[in-house]
């Protein structure tokens, strides 16, 4: 069994799947932030390794899935936006 008390606050309160990319990754920079900076308190950083590599792996993965998505979502607004132009008769046709 997973102890909870060791999560973020941020995680460990939220009963709420619904979070935005942007609030996923803000959650994982704090946690990596204050795990850092625990190890370093402590002198410790060859046995937070793991965890810092870990959390850091998430955290690219998150910011990279947000790229990918913003610019898929910019290519389909551009493409909306020449077809209306289009259907106006003000695009390239």
């Amino acid at each position: 069994m997973t102890d909870t008390n060791s999560y973020p606050a941020t995680l460990r309160d939220s009963r709420d799947d619904d979070w935005s990319l942007d609030e996923e990754i803000a959650a994982l920079r704090k946690t990596l932030r204050r795990v850092m900076a625990e190890a370093e308190a402590a002198d410790d950083m060859i046995r937070s390794a793991g965890t810092i590599a870990r959390l850091s792996e998430a955290l690219v993965k998150a910011v990279r899935a947000h790229r990918e998505l913003r610019g898929s979502q910019h290519d389909q607004i551009t493409d909306a936006f020449d077809r209306i132009l289009e259907e106006m008769g003000l695009g390239a046709e």
